[in-house]
């Protein structure tokens, strides 16, 4: 007969592990007993024990049917559910349990661990607070807090929980190595060092653990110039574990910084052995074998990044085609189909025949002279040196590849090393009479230059000193008859844009609006919160733009007044230089631009923009105007986008000062833009009242000179738009909305047509006629999007007021990031949107327009070419890179945002 598990035998069994016993014991009283929620409880633990988890699952989840309320039984299933990788039944049942128990801070754990693997981080952080609320001595909460803000780079507020679980008796070797990283990020070296030498004192047990607190030990004494110190730490880390990645990669960076690349070579490889997928480890590889010169070495790792991402490699040659194919191709187009050139010879040889090697080192030199042949046309010219060098070292007997890197240097006025490039050249041109006449043409300019320190057959302009309106004034004596500035928008105090900071507080370097150091600076003010695998939203609640309206609006009128606004050259090099001449010659510094141009808060832009505005520049003949002539060109102003938010706005700030003098548009002789070649050009001038007739391209005229130069103030920073700029420009088409909605009636494209048939408001904006930043799986994107009701938008086919429409009743916008999201100036509070995003090009151009309209701005950050080395080859800057996008996680965002399933 059998016995009930309440009675005596059951217990008699469980300490002996006797569970073969209990399974038969539970199953009888099963049986005699009938179901019971406790019986099924064991009979799921006994499973457990003899590693049979789905029957083990099956028997807790039966229990749970009968007695929801069991807190232990979703516990254990957490815990099951987590082993099978099946994290969504996981967090629910971890949720449950702390449901039932809300002190259960060891559940409270395990399910924040869970929310960070799936990035929901915010969600987290709400779960170890809660947890913390119920234990506020649980010094493990504090740690896992720590690690989390560890995480999202928060390194001050993560060091102050830190130091809480060590205070709440947190055991110190598990806390140490992550305080003492955190000590590091904050610059604090000493006290890191202190802190893993007290921890080494005491070494945990196992060498995987010592072996992290020598090397936290080396990259703090590292950062305080003790090299030899350093070495000796990430030496004894290593013999405690030869895998530890992070001591391999750290001594391959202090031999670099000594210029020993044949050893950082070394010890980035054994990095890469431990952690191969690892992109800093891969970057560093790569760039000490360039340094070395081993360019075998570098076709071998090229060829195996090849290797682990054919997919995207494969997207990349099927989405551009070949130069032979364009019309009329451009540098960019060049380096693309030289590229695809090189992958193709890369896919097809091997490691082991070498099969090929001269022609692959010939293809990757054809690929660098073309990244500085585009580097020189964007008015880079240290980048276009290094490409060139790298190019010469690949195919040294090219004379050509010396004069244009000569050419580099003399642009640089680096007359000498200049001149000795150009006789390098030559000893390699005898036989090519076309090279020798063009490199002993240079030298002999180049030679005359060093002698004179200017070259002879160029003009250049004299240096201009950047001036600030008000100084200008003040300097020069000028009376408001002579010079009128609207001051009604003026700061308070002068702006302290001459004042050039120390050197040693200044970045080496920076990008400039597309430098991400910057760039994460500023993310922070618009409060992203990770809600998913590789998605965020951005908190409509914390406008993070508040400064971006201080900046002065205002208009000045030069007699006799002189503008340079550099020409587009091609589709992608657009205006990159504005210079605004007083009548004496003086530069403007407030109305004048030029790339780099830099991000709010830079710490470098004050003094470098001053630098840039008053270096030379070769100047075409000017040419005179009659009249008022009004100049509202901007950088970058073919670009729908710029166009929209630098360009417009500023015939806003024209006509306000015009009604103040008692003038209007009418009064204006001739307005200045960049071009009128788009048809959006025309419809928005056309719409702001600025007659076709009167509009000068300044891409046909550069440079010239009116009677009376009328110059408005730019609207905002460049890339960061003013409250204002949104209101004027939905004052001023939005009122079409109607007018365009019945012109959608009548257009003739498959896509408005099927948009009028379904009667959706949901859109996905393309980015197919785009030359760069392609979601290169577009199609899989497209077929999930349509099954929640998404229709595909080309806004190329559409007015600007037809666009307004579309996105004024718009509910849901899906988009990669580009100019078509300017339209959401156009949108309705509480419009979601979702923007996909380049893992290399994060922007917040759009999050501002977002918070000022009240919308629900979701982005997701999509996948692309891991290997620095390699994404340098494809693309010359994150502008232009293409990326993929995670289906699965962009199933998962769009279920946050509420967009999972059809309106």
């Amino acid at each position: 007969m059998p016995v009930s598990l309440s009675e005596r035998p059951v217990s008699n069994n469980l300490p002996s592990q006797n569970w073969d016993r209990v399974i038969r014991l539970c199953r009888s009283s099963l049986l005699l007993e009938g179901p019971k929620p406790e019986l099924y409880a064991l009979l799921g633990r006994a499973f457990v024990q003899k590693g049979q988890i789905d029957t083990a699952v099956a028997a807790y989840e039966k229990g749970l049917t009968l007695d929801l309320e069991q807190a232990e039984s979703h516990r254990v299933l957490g815990i099951l559910y987590s082993r099978k990788q099946k994290i969504v039944p996981a967090i629910s049942h971890y949720r449950s349990a702390l449901e039932l128990r809300p002190d259960w801070f060891l559940v409270a754990l395990a399910l924040g661990q869970l929310l960070q693997q799936q990035r929901a981080l915010q969600a987290a952080m709400n779960v170890y607070k809660t947890a913390l609320s119920y234990s506020p001595d649980a010094g493990e909460l504090y740690l896992a807090m720590g690690r989390l803000l560890h995480h999202k780079g928060e390194a001050r507020q993560a060091i102050r929980h830190y130091r809480n679980a060590i205070f709440r008796h947190c055991p110190p070797p598990r806390v140490y190595p992550h305080l003492g990283q955190a000590l590091v990020q904050v610059e604090a070296y000493a006290a890191a060092a202190a802190l893993f030498r007290q921890a080494l004192k005491h070494p945990p047990q196992k060498p995987e653990q010592e072996a992290r607190l020598h090397s936290g030990l080396g990259q703090s004494l590292a950062m305080q110039s003790n090299t030899a110190g350093a070495i000796a730490a990430y030496q004894q880390a290593l013999s405690l574990n030869p895998n530890l990645a992070l001591a391999h990669q750290n001594l391959g960076r202090l031999h670099r910084k000594y210029q020993d690349h044949a050893a950082a070579s070394h010890y980035f490889y054994q990095a890469l052995g431990c952690q191969p997928d690892a992109p800093s480890i891969r970057q560093d590889y790569a760039y000490s074998l360039i340094a070395e010169g081993d360019w075998d070495g570098l076709i071998d790792h090229l060829r195996m990044s090849v290797s682990r991402q054919s997919g995207l490699i494969q997207a990349f040659q099927d989405t551009y085609r070949s130069e032979a194919q364009l019309s009329a191709p451009d540098l960019l187009d060049q380096l693309r189909h030289r590229c695809r050139e090189f992958l193709t010879a890369l896919q097809s040889s091997s490691v082991q025949a070498r099969t090929g090697q001269a022609q692959l080192k010939q293809r990757l030199g054809q690929v660098y002279t073309c990244l500085g042949n585009l580097s020189v046309a964007c008015d880079a010219p240290v980048p276009a040196e290094q490409f060139y060098r790298y190019a010469i070292a690949l195919l040294p007997e090219n004379p050509a590849l010396y004069r244009h890197l000569g050419d580099c240097l003399a642009g640089q006025r680096r007359f000498a090393a200049a001149a000795v490039t150009y006789r390098a050249g030559l000893r390699r041109a005898a036989k090519r009479p076309a090279s020798l006449n063009r490199l002993q043409r240079q030298l002999r300019w180049v030679l005359a230059a060093r002698n004179a320190d200017t070259a002879k057959s160029v003009e250049w302009h004299p240096r201009a000193q950047d001036w600030q309106i008000q100084t200008w004034r003040a300097h020069n004596g000028i009376s408001s008859q002579d010079l009128v500035v609207s001051t009604e928008e003026w700061p308070a105090k002068e702006t302290s844009n001459n004042e050039v900071l120390p050197s040693k507080q200044l970045p080496e370097t920076c990008g400039g609006v597309t430098c991400s150091r910057c760039m994460k600076q500023l993310m922070p003010q618009f409060s992203p919160q990770q809600v998913g695998p590789k998605g965020f939203y951005c908190n409509p609640g914390h406008a993070g733009s508040s400064a971006v309206d201080d900046y002065p609006t205002f208009m000045v009128t030069l007699p006799e007044g002189r503008a340079w606004i550099a020409p587009q050259m091609n589709a992608w090099d657009v205006c990159n230089d504005i210079r605004i001449y007083a009548p004496d010659g003086k530069v403007i510094g407030d109305v004048s631009r030029r790339y780099p141009w830099y991000l709010p808060g830079c710490p470098v832009s004050q003094s470098r923009q001053q630098q840039l505005l008053t270096e030379p520049v070769d100047l075409p003949p000017v040419q005179r105007l009659a009249g008022r002539v009004a100049v509202l060109s901007g950088l970058s102003g073919h670009i729908y986008y710029h166009w929209m938010f630098d360009v417009l706005p500023r015939i806003e700030i024209l006509q306000r000062v015009l009604r103040e003098q008692g003038l209007d548009l009418a009064d204006v002789d001739h307005f200045v833009v960049n071009n009128i070649n788009r048809p959006f050009q025309k419809e928005t001038l056309a719409a702001l009242g600025i007659p076709l007739d009167k509009v000068i391209a300044s891409d046909e005229v550069p440079y010239l000179q009116a009677e009376q130069l009328l110059v408005p103030s730019f609207a905002g920073y460049l890339d960061w738009v003013p409250m204002r700029t949104v209101s004027y420009l939905r004052r001023q088409f939005l009122p079409f909305q109607s007018a365009a909605a019945a012109n959608n009636k009548a257009m003739g494209t498959a896509a408005s047509a099927k948009n009028l048939r379904s009667g959706s408001k949901r859109y996905y904006i393309s980015r197919h006629e785009a030359r760069y930043r392609q979601v290169l799986n577009e199609s899989e994107v497209m077929a999930l999007l349509s099954t929640l009701g998404f229709v595909s938008v080309t806004l190329e086919s559409l007015t600007v007021r037809q666009q307004a429409a579309l996105f004024a009743d718009a509910d849901a916008i899906v988009t990669p990031h580009g100019s078509g999201l300017s339209n959401l100036v156009f949108c309705s509070p509480e419009t979601k949107v979702v923007e996909l995003f380049s893992p290399h090009y994060l922007r917040t151009d759009y999050w501002m327009i977002s918070q000022y309209l009240n919308l629900h701005h979701y982005y997701l950050v999509g996948e692309g070419c891991t290997d620095a080395a390699l994404r340098q080859l494809m693309y010359p800057s994150g502008l232009t890179e293409d990326f993929s996008v995670d289906l699965a996680a962009l199933r998962s965002l769009l279920q946050t945002a509420g967009l999972s399933s059809v309106s």
